[in-house]
């Protein structure tokens, strides 16, 4: 840790010392004769290596005719100016020729001291939608001519300010959006303009396209940050659902092997270290159905954005990375509805404006599975394969849940809410709210009589509830071109119920009797309040402010029906940041930052600092970018392991007894290539982590698998780790045709305390990932392409058993593993296919997407699990038998979408 604070040390001196040099002084020792003026002023700014700004046009016609014996570049300019009407004044490192009075020649010290303004072009206004009226935030503005460009704020407004040059022209692009073109001279610095762009078009005309066009991602302007364009989800989605968490999964860096929607498994790290916000609050629970999707509705959400890395000041407590999730506002312009109809569920979206002006918008989505009154082939071929992948049974054996006399009585439910209203240009007020929930009622039997730990056949009835919901509150405003402020108020909760009923058959009654109960929830209230101001002061961008969070948990266990005690924590983490944006210049950026943080549970502070830099070369082709930083974490999720039971996660506040709290530090360093309808990105990256814990089990040398002390924390361990990697990207898009490919490289290992191993494998690391996709849109038809690869994971081989005799004369056998994570599954891969045909009945506008989730089925391994099975009548006489637990295989689904 010492050497990396002196590296940052190091990096800010070499940016010091490039950035403030001074010049020295130019002396122009030169004759003209008749020699146009832009070719005087060419050769000046070779000699004096400055930057001249003028109307080409203008000035075209005058000839120089003058002879300079050693003189000052400004004392220069003054005589070859004198008697053409034409005056200059010097900003920063550039001079400014413009029409005026020949005696008013600016007097200044040298070209390198001089601050004056008065000249600066600037731009100021809001993007929106075109067909909806929606503001879009993070849009992209940018000069064509030059590397001077800014994002649009959580609100898409904006504000540009530039010293002009010949034929200026900005373009504002939007992800999904067709890119806005015009050119400086139309624009009045002193007015507050709306930009609306268009929807990108399903298919485009035969016309030569001359820009980038975005479809599902777009690289953001500081390293690690991608912007996600949720409205091109149909095509990625695979089973049956448009997922917002399976297309952050598609980035490179994130891991897209899991098949499950719960969590982003970012650069090494456990899902649990990366953050999902949804305007303002934090979600707990992400998915539904076990992970088969995720648990936010595609058609609430506008944009987000996925910050990979180091995140700017103003983000805090996760150490991988950010998932910013925007809600939609409503349609503006008129009411409008859609239905979905799928193999799993059936939703729909309401969207109404709220009055006449576009200044309150107003938007309801709904979903809910029918999965409890119409057993669907898709359904019932996904529930069979997640709900064995949960439970450990006898191998060779499965548990078919759909029976004559008993099914699983299972669905899931969602709902979005949210209402905006923008006063004025300068203000905004949101309330956005959403609820979620999952329940399970499934009941089956054992009758294998083949396992050591079951020597009676039972029955099991397992019973569980998730529960999910948030509220947030936000206020915007503009108070002057120069100052804003945002308010957030987030609230959250996470709850689960697990309830379970064992009877034992008894043979004399021929029944199912004498049950052993066993009782599980937990729950998680989280509420933060987020305060800032930003400031624009010439170059810079300062944004400072306040950040609390309030979190509660409780955990009970019990053998019946009552949960006999529970383990409450609350804690508050209050921070306090500062973040500069500085522009230096037309190709360097720089954003230093700053973060205070305290947890009360401790009393301790914990201070974080950030630092991201990026230059982009004249010709805008190529980026460098560099990112470094700290990011602590106060709370973790356990994910417990259980033989029978499907057993819920529960979140735990970090002690000073078993949870430690997190620290990483991270840097990165990479460049971005861009030309014509290629995009190529490439980072190498080096995490440091300490107190990583993970929850060992009942086969890596502890007696119980999931013992009732857990809620103290048995079963748990604790050390420090580091990750190191090379994420790569190469985006292909022109006219129809849009494609990607991602690879990710990682190597994940921790020193876990109280185990001889040195170094542990994380279970979720993969030396090789790799993501390709392709995607044709046509008039009508649509398709894509999606293969995944990824080298085997980590698991703990079974080596033998070994018997040692009792001092009864008997002996006892005693399974023996090997190392923790020191051996490898076979690599995962599978291939997803999609079609979408759209199609118009009068005022109906229609699209229906068919997708095949691993076409040729292959049976990818998501774990390996080792079972104790009787081999004769004795107690110890018995073997250890394993069992591979499979992922998806080929499914089909189809779904139908209806826009009103």
């Amino acid at each position: 840790m010492h050497k990396l604070k002196w590296s940052i040390v190091f990096i800010s001196v070499l940016f010091c010392l490039n950035l403030f040099g001074q010049k020295p002084a130019c002396f122009i020792n030169d004759s003209y004769e008749n020699t146009p003026l832009p070719e005087v002023l060419a050769k000046l700014e070779r000699q004096c290596n400055v930057k001249f700004a003028y109307d080409t046009k203008a000035i075209s016609k005058i000839k120089i005719t003058q002879k300079i014996a050693k003189l000052e570049l400004t004392e220069a300019l003054s005589i070859i100016l004198k008697g053409n009407n034409l005056q200059f004044k010097i900003i920063s490192e550039t001079v400014a020729i413009f029409p005026g009075n020949t005696n008013d020649v600016v007097e200044t010290d040298t070209i390198w001291k001089t601050n004056d303004q008065d000249l600066y072009r600037t731009i100021k206004g809001e993007v929106r939608s075109d067909e909806s009226k929606e503001l879009l935030p993070f849009s992209n503005i940018q000069l064509l001519n030059g590397t001077i460009g800014t994002v649009a704020d959580l609100d898409g407004k904006f504000s540009l300010r530039w010293l002009p040059q010949t034929a200026d022209t900005i373009e504002i692009s939007y992800i999904g959006h067709e890119p806005f073109r015009m050119a400086v001279s139309k624009i009045n610095s002193d007015n507050y303009k709306t930009y609306y762009l268009q929807e990108l078009k399903n298919y485009l005309p035969s016309v030569l396209i001359e820009t980038e066009r975005i479809r599902l991602l777009r690289l953001g302007p500081m390293a690690s940050t991608i912007l996600i364009n949720p409205n091109d989800l149909a095509l990625s989605q695979g089973t049956g659902e448009a997922d917002i968490m399976r297309a952050a999964q598609l980035m490179a860096g994130v891991s897209a092997t899991q098949e499950s929607s719960n969590g982003l498994f970012v650069r090494g790290s456990s899902s649990d270290q990366t953050q999902v916000t949804m305007d303002g609050f934090t979600l707990y629970h992400l998915d539904h159905f076990f992970g088969a999707f995720a648990a936010i509705n595609t058609n609430a959400v506008k944009s987000m954005q996925l910050i990979k890395g180091t995140m700017d000041a103003s983000y805090g407590g996760r150490t991988a990375g950010i998932l910013e999730v925007i809600g939609k506002e409503g349609n503006l312009k008129r009411t409008s509805a859609k239905l979905d109809i799928g193999g799993l569920s059936v939703g729909g979206v309401i969207e109404t404006p709220l009055d006449k002006n576009g200044k309150a918008g107003l938007i309801i989505t709904g979903r809910r599975a029918y999965t409890d009154a119409f057993y669907s082939p898709t359904y019932k071929g996904l529930f069979n394969n997640i709900y064995n992948s949960a439970i450990t049974l006898a191998p060779g054996q499965t548990v078919q849940t759909f029976r004559k006399t008993e099914s699983p009585d299972y669905y899931f439910q969602d709902a979005n809410f949210k209402i905006t209203y923008r006063p004025s240009q300068k203000s905004v007020l949101s309330l956005s709210a959403y609820a979620g929930k999952d329940h399970l009622y499934i009941a089956y039997a054992d009758t294998s009589n083949s396992e050591v730990i079951n020597l009676e056949d039972k029955k099991y009835n397992d019973e569980s509830t998730w529960k999910n919901a948030g509220l947030g509150l936000r206020w915007g405003q503009k108070w002057s071109p120069s100052t804003s402020s945002n308010l957030l108020v987030g609230w959250s909760s996470y709850k689960t119920d697990f309830f379970t009923r064992d009877s034992t058959f008894n043979p004399i009654a021929n029944s199912f009797e004498r049950s052993e109960f066993k009782t599980e929830r937990t729950s998680l209230y989280d509420l933060n309040l987020k305060a800032s101001v930003q400031k624009k002061y010439k170059a810079h961008t300062f944004t400072t402010g306040i950040h609390t969070n309030v979190i509660s948990t409780s955990h009970g266990l019990g053998q019946n029906t009552v949960v006999s005690g529970y383990y409450k924590q609350q804690g508050n983490i209050s921070a306090i940041f500062v973040q500069d944006n500085w522009n230096l210049g037309k190709h360097w950026q720089l954003m230093p930052g700053a973060r205070l943080n305290y947890f009360n549970l401790f009393g301790t502070f914990y201070p974080e600092h950030r630092l991201a830099a990026t230059r982009i070369s004249s010709n805008k082709v190529w980026q460098m970018k560099f990112s470094v930083g700290r990011n602590h974490q106060f709370i973790q999720r356990i994910r417990s392991k259980s033989l029978y039971l499907n057993t819920p996660d529960y979140w735990k506040l970090s002690d000073k007894k078993i949870l430690p709290v997190i620290i990483s530090d991270q840097a990165t360093i990479g460049a971005t290539y861009r030309k014509k309808n290629w995009t190529i990105d490439a980072e190498a990256y080096l995490k440091l982590t300490q107190g990583n814990t993970t929850f060992l089990g009942v086969y890596s040398g502890y007696s119980e698998s999931y013992p009732i002390d857990s809620l103290t924390g048995n079963g748990l361990i604790s050390g420090n780790g580091h990750a190191e990697g090379l994420d790569l990207m190469v985006q292909y898009d022109a006219g129809k045709h849009h494609a990607w490919l991602s690879y990710s490289l990682l190597n994940a290992q921790t020193k876990y305390n109280g185990l001889d191993v040195p170094l542990v494998h994380e279970s979720f690391e993969q030396h090789h990932e790799i993501k390709t996709y392709y995607e044709f849109a046509g008039k009508r038809w649509e398709y894509s392409l999606l293969w995944v690869f990824g080298s085997g994971k980590p698991y703990t081989p079974f080596q033998g058993t070994y018997n040692y005799p009792l001092l009864n004369g008997d002996f006892r056998t005693v399974p023996v593993y090997g190392n923790i994570n020191s051996a490898r599954l076979p690599a995962y891969h599978r291939l997803d296919l999609g079609v979408s045909y759209n199609f118009t009945l009068q005022n109906i506008k229609g699209n229906i997407q068919f997708s095949c989730f691993n076409i040729y089925n292959r049976k990818n391994i998501r774990n390996r699990q080792y079972l104790i099975v009787r081999n004769g009548n004795e107690p110890n006489d018995y073997l250890v038998a394993e069992r591979d637990i499979y992922m998806l295989g080929f499914l089909p689904s189809l779904i139908l979408h209806l826009s009103f």
